[in-house]
């Protein structure tokens, strides 16, 4: 065999190919160097197209060109580090767990923290790599972390641990109506200022949560207190509803009362919570009083006289509180509520295999709940009208080919209703929602006004041109945010707005499962700043998707859309408040960290108390209760204010003495609000807001404890006309003070001794 360079000699050299150097053009002369720069890690987009990705932040050449989301992942070793201070977390609350279990728990983890304590600091001794990025102010990303001082302020997001229960839900009745009270809930944030001065000492404020000191004192804050959050409870969720007396079901009002209460519920609730379909609904009820009328008066079914007896007193109630010169008794609304639960929430129908009228009574009797302040058993009736919506498939696109477009379009509204509706009871109380995103494909509401409901060729037109899915509440399994897209304005109609309520639904449930639940114990700092990032962008689109009739500012009352706009305000104000909520406490620097908050952390804080203000601006500066009832959310309007308010309470603890004297000005407009609405929940809400807000000057701003009508202080500082009321009597300030006082020298707490506190209305 002949040698290979005897081999290369023997071929002729011309069949040698001979290499031929490419021509470059001037433009890739000069880019050369730059194109062949290694970027360090691609993003998701190109690298599932397989393609060179150029590696720039916020977004790449090429999603920036596609209009995609450009997304990088985090290399192994950052993602090593974020389990590890995961790790650490757990290893903390565990460390506390510790101490209050005994026996053979106490002994197993005590084994699982000396196996993993190891690991945990190996791990954290170990150098990370030079290239580890961090997500930026702006959504994107840039290099290695030379301001390890803005890292650690977002590691104030005051997520407070897990929930967990610190009292025993079964002493009493009291606390047994008050239930489970979750950290999304107004309630929970009054407890929290209480907490914290007290445990700040002389006024001072403890350290915003996120460190280990103090997250061991967000998992522990409960049993070191014995405030419970049943004592800050303000809604009505004790007061006995039951009647002492027979009520006969079949029996109904008069046609002229009957139409005064069909129209309270129309005019004020059916655009929000459209479970009924409008015409259809209002026929039958006129052609069941004409036949009454002609003595031939038809068998009515048990549950559509339910569904009747609950329009009529949700109806009843907003009547009582507009003081309609035609209302009836104080009682009325608790009458036609006893008569539905005599017919369509008996025992016997209860647990009958569900249909759609079952379900429409279960989530007007929720609703109806809602609007007296009884958010436990409407919180129960809600959820029991979602399993009964999921075992009929509401939840999924309907293709049945026999359904009537009517029919389908029907289904779709129930189904958005009782969703909007857990939304809102979720937000009040904090408990987690039953309502699944992952298995939801019902699409969208259309925007259509109720009088084109009964032309059933639209309806078919208009689904025609929607896409398969645009439920934006069927996400993915795996837990990410779901990016519906919105289209641009709109007609404004009531269907609009409908869809609008409906698509901030949907928002809101995103940020209750993904910044109140427990997976935020898992999440580190970086990750939930990713997610409130793309929420508040998802609100923001929305915002600007919503027709000009829709803005506040545009219609004045009466006329065109001023209670859309109006619910809408408001509703809008509270999203936001729940989204920036963790990072309140990035009014104020922290000790040790001399570049203070990050950037976004301030931006996040700053948006919060905005979004209160501007709630509190929605209300008029002469509180007049009547007005907000006719045109904002009558059956939400206390959660609404004691939200803002306690918002203003926690920005109060971070915020310097010039800020916190603009705070107040705001707050004492809310309590002036609540004085004024006089009704039971308002009543309740007013006195624990009273109370509240008199501790906070007592401690934080260093006030005179025996405040009066003739001292300076809290009562100067409130508008003209104001007149506090204590069980209905105005009697002033310092008739509410003195049994504060008593209660105060005695226990040292405001909100300890008893009685006093835990009377109720």
């Amino acid at each position: 065999m002949l040698p290979d360079n005897a081999l290369r000699a023997s071929v002729p050299t011309s069949s040698r190919k001979v290499a031929i150097p490419r021509l470059q053009r001037p433009a890739q002369a000069q880019n050369s160097v730059r194109d062949r720069r290694r970027v360090s890690r691609a993003c998701t987009e190109c690298r599932r197209h397989k393609i060179k990705c150029s590696g720039d932040t916020p977004k790449c050449q090429h999603c920036e060109a596609m209009g995609s989301n450009c997304v990088y992942v985090m290399p192994r070793k950052d993602k090593l580090r974020d389990v590890t201070e995961r790790a650490a977390r757990m290893a903390t609350y565990l460390t506390d767990l510790q101490n209050r279990v005994s026996g053979d728990e106490a002994e197993r983890i005590k084994q699982i923290l000396a196996t993993a304590h190891d690991d945990i600091s190996d791990h954290r001794q170990a150098p990370l790599s030079s290239s580890t990025t961090y997500a930026d102010d702006s959504g994107g990303y840039v290099g290695s972390p030379a301001d390890d001082d803005a890292m650690d302020a977002m590691e104030q997001l005051s997520i407070e641990g897990l929930d967990f229960v610190d009292e025993d839900l079964f002493s009493d009745s009291r606390v047994r109506a008050t239930g489970f009270i979750g950290k999304a809930s107004e309630i929970q944030w009054l407890r929290s200022t209480i907490l914290q001065i007290e445990q700040g000492h002389d006024g001072l404020v403890p350290e915003p949560f996120g460190s280990v000191a103090s997250e061991r004192r967000a998992l522990t804050y409960g049993p070191t207190s014995s405030e419970h959050v049943t004592s800050f409870s303000f809604y009505l969720d004790n007061d006995d509803i039951a009647l002492n007396f027979e009520v006969d079901p079949a029996k109904l009002p008069q046609s002229e009362t009957a139409e005064h209460l069909l129209g309270c519920y129309m005019d004020t609730v059916h655009h929000s919570f459209p479970i009924l379909p409008r015409k259809l609904f209002e026929n039958q009820v006129k052609k069941c009083y004409n036949a009454r009328q002609a003595g031939n008066e038809p068998p009515l079914s048990p549950k559509w006289l339910a569904i009747l007896n609950l329009v009529f007193a949700i109806g009843a109630k907003y009547s009582q509180l507009v003081a309609e010169q035609w209302q009836a008794e104080q009682t009325d609304h608790l009458i036609y509520h006893a008569k539905a639960k005599a017919t369509g929430v008996a025992e016997s129908s209860l647990f009958d295999h569900p249909d759609v009228p079952q379900i429409q009574v279960l989530g007007l009797l929720a609703f109806y709940y809602l609007s007296i302040g009884q958010i436990s058993r409407g919180w129960a009736a809600s959820g029991m009208a979602l399993r009964c919506a999921y075992a009929v498939g509401l939840h999924v696109r309907n293709e049945d080919p026999l359904a009537s477009p009517l029919k389908r379009e029907t289904l779709v509204h129930v189904w958005w209703s009782i969703y909007s509706l857990e939304r809102l009871l979720g937000a009040m109380n904090g408990r987690p929602s039953i309502i699944v995103d992952s298995c939801c494909s019902v699409p969208l509401p259309l925007s259509f006004a109720d009088e084109q409901f009964l032309n059933e060729a639209e309806i078919v037109w208009a689904r025609q041109l929607t896409p398969p899915l645009i439920s934006p509440s069927a996400s993915s399994s795996t837990g990410g945010i779901p990016t519906p897209t919105f289209t641009g304005e709109a007609e404004a109609s009531s269907g609009a707005y409908f869809k609008a309520v409906v698509q901030l639904g949907t928002i809101t449930q995103n940020i209750l499962s993904l910044l109140y639940s427990t997976r935020t114990i898992v999440h580190s700092a970086g990750e939930l700043g990713d997610n409130i990032r793309q929420l508040e962008n998802r609100l923001d689109c929305w915002a600007a998707s919503l027709p000009p009739e829709f803005v506040v500012g545009h219609q004045i009352p009466g006329n065109g859309f001023f209670r859309e706009s109006t619910l809408l305000a408001f509703s809008l104000c509270s999203a936001r408040i729940l989204l920036t909520r963790p990072c309140i406490s990035g009014l104020r620097a922290r000790e040790g960290y001399p570049n203070g908050p990050s950037p976004f952390m301030r931006r996040m804080a700053t948006m919060c108390i905005d979004a209160a203000k501007t709630a509190t601006g929605l209300l008029p500066d002469v509180p007049n209760p009547v007005f907000i009832y006719q045109w904002g959310p009558w059956w939400s309007i206390v959660h609404n204010i004691m939200q803002a308010f306690s918002v203003f309470l926690l920005g109060m603890l971070y915020s310097v003495s010039d800020e916190t004297q603009a705070l107040l000005q705001h707050v004492y407009k809310l309590v002036s609000w609540l004085n004024a609405m006089q009704n039971p929940l308002a009543r309740r809400a007013y006195l624990i807001a009273l109370r509240t807000l008199h501790f906070v000057e007592a401690t934080i701003l260093n006030s005179d404890f025996g405040l009066g009508p003739e001292s300076p202080g809290l009562s100067s500082q409130f508008p003209s006309g104001f007149s506090p009321a204590i069980d209905g009597n105005a009697s002033g300030l310092s008739a509410l003070y003195e049994p504060l006082k008593a209660g105060f020298s005695q226990s040292g707490s405001l909100f300890r001794g008893g009685p006093y506190f835990h009377g109720t209305s």
